[in-house]
């Protein structure tokens, strides 16, 4: 689990209308111990890790365990490094009811890291 670790939800807001969206905003911990490893001198968030975030940004807002069962298209932008950008804004969009197709985006301002389309189902 890389919440309250590698990142904290500093604040959210979800809307549950025809279908689920949540935005929110992800403080980075740059002092992770990953980032030593991932990269020496040029730290870069793992994009195994920004799956992860998805999955448990997900779980956290419907109050669920969820697991990835497939990915239908993942784009990584551009590498998000912790000590530039320590705030990210987190965009999940989603369907009510399973399995739970999700697209998310993680950005910063005119910068879009990463883009995910794919499935997840509850546990």
């Amino acid at each position: 689990m890389l919440l309250n670790d590698l990142y904290t939800i500093e604040k959210w807001s979800a809307s549950d209308t025809t279908a689920g969206e949540v935005n929110a905003t992800l403080l980075l911990n740059p002092a992770h111990p990953i980032f030593a490893a991932h990269f020496p001198g040029q730290p870069v968030v793992p994009g195994a890790c920004q799956l992860q975030m998805v999955e448990e940004l997900l779980s956290h807002v419907l109050a669920n365990e969820f697991r990835l069962a497939g990915a239908i298209q993942i784009k990584f932008l551009t590498p998000i490094d912790p000590r530039t950008h320590v705030l990210i804004e987190a965009v999940l969009q989603y369907a009510l009811d399973g399995p739970f197709q999700v697209t998310a985006t993680f950005r910063a301002a005119d910068t879009t890291f990463f883009k995910f389309n794919g499935i997840f189902r509850a546990e």
